[in-house]
């Protein structure tokens, strides 16, 4: 069997064979469009928070009330436990909750 040796060289990479290889300016590119989505989201959602700030403080500052609603599920647990334990109301009195003060 006569085998006919290989034109191209296999030793040495070929640089330009791989069309999704980027440069380092290519490289920069992508990162200057994931940074400006990142700060898109960041704007849009700030932006969403602050129309609904008062919906939002209200999720934030659920623990605060004696009834929220994990301490009522951790009472029920506790009761199938055996356990007589339950939570004392209590209040927590907040300073500066908005946004002038």
């Amino acid at each position: 069997m006569n085998r006919k040796p290989n034109s191209k060289k296999t030793t040495e990479p070929d640089n330009n064979s791989d069309p999704n290889l980027l440069t380092f300016g290519g490289h920069l590119e992508v990162l200057r469009r994931m940074l400006f989505r990142i700060i898109a989201v960041v704007m849009v959602l700030a932006i969403a928070v602050f129309c609904f700030k008062d919906k939002t403080f209200e999720l934030l500052l659920a623990p605060s009330q004696w009834d929220f609603v994990t301490y009522r599920y951790i009472e029920v647990l506790l009761h199938k436990l055996g356990s007589n334990f339950t939570f004392n109301q209590f209040h927590i009195n907040l300073i500066a909750t908005e946004l002038s003060s």
